[in-house]
């Protein structure tokens, strides 16, 4: 009797391993938001860039130092030949917290990469990728040299700003997959829409899901995966029309 009642009490051996690659996942992000912080702490010390820093946060017109609705309205308007709302919509806030000051600009761009790598590694182990190349895919996404323009160049923002959306809209993907829903397809839908409303360059997140469909979810019904992208091509056809009378204006 006393075994028996060990035995029911000792959890079953298939949650084991589910509790390890969670606490392993928990140190991974901890990791890889630590490796962040310590090859981009030295941007609390930058100045801004002469290349279009000035452009978007010290000479903006649209910028008074008060956050309000006429900033949310206009972050629709196309600026200097580009048209990013929530890109625009941030630099409003950044305006509105630190004023001129680099420090806060450069030191949002470092927590937008890291929030960017973690959401890429949660991923990719929602995909059913091990914790071992999820990690290494995220660090190396954290720290490739290409990423220090997007992070210590304030104006590259929408960059950071995509790396977020384009991350969430994977993760939420992977979700949607694992259990289809309502719920979870209209989060892919806003984390899509997030993306390219930070950089149009998101235009090709709809074809990144259709290779994930091949692998490594495996999915053959083109068909189908093709309709279940429509609302996003959708998005990002509108996207790029108006980037287009933007950019050409």
């Amino acid at each position: 009797m006393p075994a028996s009642r060990a035995a029911r009490r000792r959890p079953p051996t298939h949650a084991r391993p589910a509790a390890h690659a969670r606490g392993a996942s928990a140190w991974v992000a901890l990791a890889i938001a630590l490796l962040v912080a310590l090859v981009y702490a030295p941007v609390v010390g930058h100045e801004f860039v002469s290349l279009d820093d000035a452009l978007y946060f010290v000479s903006n017109p649209n910028l008074d130092g008060h956050l309000g609705l006429d900033d949310a309205i206009g972050a629709f308007r196309p600026y200097a030949a580009n048209w990013s709302p929530l890109t625009s919509f941030s630099v409003a806030i950044d305006n509105a917290l630190y004023g001129v000051d680099p420090t806060g600009p450069l030191v949002t761009n470092a927590v937008l990469h890291a929030t960017a790598s973690l959401l890429i590694f949660f991923a990719l182990r929602a995909l059913a990728l091990g914790v071992p190349v999820s990690a290494f895919v995220a660090a190396v996404f954290a720290v490739h040299p290409l990423h220090v323009e997007s992070v210590a160049w304030a104006a590259e923002r929408k960059d950071v700003l995509m790396g977020v959306g384009f991350g969430a809209a994977l993760l939420a993907y992977a979700r949607y997959r694992a259990r289809p829903g309502a719920a979870r397809y209209a989060g892919l839908i806003a984390a899509s829409a997030f993306a390219l409303l930070a950089k149009p360059a998101a235009v090709t997140l709809p074809f990144a899901l259709l290779l994930l469909d091949y692998w490594p979810l495996r999915r053959r019904r083109w068909c189908r995966l093709v309709l279940e992208k429509v609302p996003m091509l959708a998005i990002a056809a509108a996207s790029s029309v108006v980037t287009f009378f933007a950019q050409r204006a």
